[in-house]
């Protein structure tokens, strides 16, 4: 009988995934939908950090990160500093950070390539049953008249598990099928028709140096491959529509100016520690969360500056570029453009939205160190052995008999047996 054992850290990873695109919040979680989420993304690094091996230098640096933190908090004046807020804040980061030191399997990496590559279209597809069944509607129509496709869960959201997507399709189309080049075309019309700017940009950004660096070795391939690129954006840009490109051309910040402002002023009254982290949510002024209907500042640098201070901020930027340097320096495929252009991606995107507090956005920098396990791999899949036996016609077997296996039958492992 076939024995099968079940990667715990790659069904968390789909459990994840599952509820973000389901949208918890839609079929009766409420609020409490994201805690649920940050929960099971914390137990998933955790089963990580036990069944997968670790980088303890990464570790060090993501432990220090938690440590600038800590020292923020005991040093703000900010009277309504709560520590309960801290350590719930606390928890979110390190449910996100945790997955950084874990080295991943070929087979983890396989299962996240794949998964992530096809979750925009399953978010579209979710948003259009939820629209049929009159539970949310798939378009959403903003401030600038202009409708954008939401899925299942809101634009900037939907820009957000775009921009993972198309990343992770371009890096399966070099790494296992080139028809995935085809699903991340798809992925960069779904994030146009949600108007997503930043997402865009950045995953159009990385599928270039995705794309040349897999396909584009040769002169031939690559004069050809600029064309078809360029003709591809031409089309993509006629197929949006004008309201959707003139939200491009747009140099509105969506109401986001508004929660920078108020930011902006409460650093410079706690300009060294700041506020504490978790506390941003608190001094965001009623009448605008409701021009803005968020109270998130849009902007990770602005918002560490606002809980950590200065010297947190800085402390926890420079903590974040030893980590990535050691990864560049040490692990010989990251060694290349590709890993270069994602990380920094991450880091660019954080300047308009939520991005380190996301509970997928992390999963690109995943994506990124898996880059040290090479290319040009497939998942494990265990050979299946001929049958025992030393007559002609009934094959010879090569090995050591497994424990179990009598009278010629043998024990098949399945695929991706070999991980917990």
């Amino acid at each position: 009988m076939p024995v099968i054992q079940i990667s715990y850290f790659r069904l968390l990873v789909g459990v994840h995934l599952t509820t973000w695109l389901f949208n918890l919040q839609i079929i009766g979680f409420g609020s409490g939908a994201n805690q649920l989420q940050k929960t099971i993304l914390f137990f998933t690094a955790v089963t990580m950090l036990f069944t997968r091996r670790v980088d303890k230098f990464v570790l060090s640096i993501v432990l220090a990160i938690f440590a600038v933190t800590f020292v923020a908090a005991l040093a703000t004046s900010y009277n309504d500093f709560s520590f309960g807020r801290y350590l719930k804040s606390l928890f979110s980061l390190s449910a996100v950070l945790l997955l950084l030191p874990g080295l991943i399997t070929e087979n983890d990496r396989h299962f996240i390539l794949k998964w992530f590559a096809w979750s925009p279209v399953a978010c579209v597809a979710i948003g259009a049953m939820y629209n049929v069944v009159g539970l949310w509607p798939l378009w959403y129509q903003d401030f600038l008249g202009v409708s954008r496709l939401q899925g299942s869960t809101i634009p900037s959201g939907l820009g957000g598990i775009g921009y993972i997507g198309t990343v992770a399709a371009l890096l399966a189309s070099g790494l296992y099928n080139k028809k995935y080049l085809l699903l991340g075309a798809v992925n960069l019309v779904i994030l146009a028709l949600s108007a997503a700017r930043m997402p865009f940009a950045v995953a159009a950004m990385c599928s270039l140096v995705i794309f040349f660096h897999f396909h584009g070795r040769s002169f031939a391939r690559l004069y050809l491959s600029t064309i078809v690129l360029a003709m591809v954006c031409v089309a993509a840009y006629v197929a949006i529509g004008d309201k959707i490109a003139a939200r491009f051309e747009s140099e509105s910040a969506s109401g986001r100016e508004l929660i920078w402002e108020v930011l902006d002023s409460v650093v410079q009254q706690y300009p060294y520690f700041g506020i504490g982290l978790g506390h941003q949510i608190n001094i965001i002024p009623e009448d605008v969360m409701e021009k803005t209907a968020t109270f998130a500042a849009h902007n990770e640098y602005l918002r560490l500056a606002v809980e950590t201070g200065y010297v947190g901020v800085t402390g926890i930027m420079i903590l974040f570029a030893v980590m990535f340097f050691y990864m560049f320096m040490t692990r010989k495929y990251c060694r290349n453009p590709m890993f270069v252009v994602i990380v920094s991606s991450f880091f660019i995107y954080c300047y308009t939205d939520n991005v380190i507090s996301s509970n997928m956005a992390v999963f690109v920098l995943v994506m990124a160190a898996s880059l040290s396990l090479g290319y040009g791999h497939r998942p494990a899949v265990p050979a299946q052995q001929p049958m025992s036996g030393g007559s002609r016609g009934q094959g010879r077997r090569i090995g050591p008999l497994n424990k179990g296996e009598l009278g010629g039958r043998m024990t098949v492992l399945t695929a991706g047996g070999a991980q917990p």
